[in-house]
């Protein structure tokens, strides 16, 4: 009797393990789901306009037209902005006013993008590493100096030349908003010279500051702080204040202007 049960349960196993091999070899294998990537990008990175242009529009790029409703995140000259596309789209314009002479320079930068439902349309929103900013010049200067800060204190600049007798302006800026923009001429005798900050108020011992430099076709930026600086008097500057030395040479076979900078104000 044993020996009839023993028969019977070794039966009822394999049955058991034929069925459960059987229904593990005829399932397909788990693939995981690769998600189509979105990116936003800028057309291009640095663009020169004509002198006489008072608009732009910088171009947004999508790699591929957007699967849905979608909110693209940016900054104008540092100052926040959202813009919404619509299904299908493959671009966005970001209208720029150059209208204002003294409106020489707008930058624009993404900093995020977002699609609705996007894991449901198995795609990934995001954006260019490489193409995330486009900086537009208005004019020929090849040279350019733009100036921001933090606060309401209120700060001129100018690149100069430091001798030893004392110091010479070479463009002066003396506005009264937040931002201040100065040039070294391209045909400026080769030798070191500098930007320099120049408060006229000061409303904070700590001033945050923020240069962006047009150097040809380049784009470069820092950031320093303005420390216990003085205001400016009635005959002039009582601060005068290096942000960055330039180095301005002319390459002997072209005969192209060329400035290297060294960063001397940090943060």
């Amino acid at each position: 009797m044993k020996y009839i049960h023993k028969i019977s349960f070794l039966f009822i196993l394999s049955s058991v393990i034929f069925f459960s091999s059987c229904a593990v070899n005829d399932d397909d294998p788990i693939v995981a789901v690769t998600k189509k990537t979105i990116t936003a990008q800028t057309e291009k990175t640095f663009e020169r306009i004509d002198a006489t242009v008072t608009s732009y529009n910088a171009v947004i790029q999508f790699s591929q037209a957007v699967t849905n409703f979608s909110r693209v995140y940016y900054t104008v000259n540092g100052t926040a902005f959202e813009a919404d596309v619509n299904e299908g789209a493959t671009q966005l314009e970001v209208p720029l006013d150059f209208s204002s002479p003294t409106t020489i320079f707008q930058s624009v930068e993404i900093t995020d993008f977002k699609i609705i439902d996007a894991d449901t349309d198995n795609v990934k929103p995001e954006v260019s590493t490489t193409s995330k900013e486009l900086n537009v010049v208005k004019g020929t200067d090849k040279f350019l100096f733009i100036l921001t800060w933090e606060g309401s204190s209120d700060l001129d600049c100018a690149t100069i030349a430091r001798t030893p007798t004392g110091v010479t302006a070479i463009d002066l800026s003396d506005g009264t908003t937040n931002i201040e923009v100065v040039r070294l001429p391209e045909a400026i005798t080769d030798g070191n010279y500098a930007f320099a900050v120049l408060p006229w108020t000061v409303e904070s011992n700590a001033i945050k500051c923020f240069l962006t430099v047009v150097n040809d076709s380049t784009v470069e930026k820092f950031t320093g702080t303005l420390r216990d600086a003085t205001p400016g008097g009635f005959l002039g500057y009582t601060t005068i204040a290096d942000f960055v030395t330039i180095a301005k040479t002319t390459d002997a076979t072209s005969g192209d202007a060329m400035m290297s900078l060294t960063q001397v104000l940090f943060e």
